[in-house]
């Protein structure tokens, strides 16, 4: 549900200069989510960095797929690896608070917590203090959304084609 809720905030708060629109899906297994990493973002980043330099204009595709590596790799070890929490002390804890204490200092994350919010602050947090952007105009994101929408059903199915191979 999280990634669900996570790609839609995405695409109504969009990054600066990105190539195509943000998808995927996370692999547990280290190894299988490098090798997708390395086939799906950072191969592409380079083919079209090279194709800039050979056309003559500046490449920028690997300094954006670094940034997005940045935000990726804190969440690397909960994405790659199978988690069990417990929170029997804290259920065990806001059963021992008064109505009064409830109000005051109440703690239920099913119906106190909004999750799409705290997403979303999130994902304008890792624009604005990890990447040092601000959001962009909704002119400008307007005028790029055709090119983002082409570029991601071709990568899309240059992606099918190599799985397929």
């Amino acid at each position: 549900q999280v990634e669900t809720w996570g790609l839609q905030i995405l695409l109504d708060n969009p990054y600066q200069d990105v190539f195509w629109y943000p998808g995927g899906s996370y692999k547990e297994n280290w190894y299988l989510n490098r090798s997708f990493q390395l086939l799906f973002h950072y191969g592409p980043a380079h083919g079209v960095d090279l194709l800039c330099r050979l056309s003559g204009r500046k490449p920028f595709l690997v300094k954006i797929s670094n940034m997005m590596q940045k935000s990726t790799k804190a969440l690397e070890p909960f994405i790659t690896n199978s988690w069990n929490w417990s929170n029997n002390n804290l259920v065990k804890l806001e059963g021992e608070l008064t109505m009064e204490d409830r109000a005051v200092f109440g703690f239920d994350m099913k119906t106190d917590f909004d999750w799409k919010e705290y997403l979303a602050i999130y994902v304008k947090g890792i624009r604005k203090f990890l990447f040092k952007s601000d959001p962009p105009p909704s002119q400008q994101q307007a005028v790029h959304e055709p090119a983002l929408v082409v570029t991601s059903y071709l990568g899309s199915f240059c992606r099918r084609c190599f799985i397929l191979c």
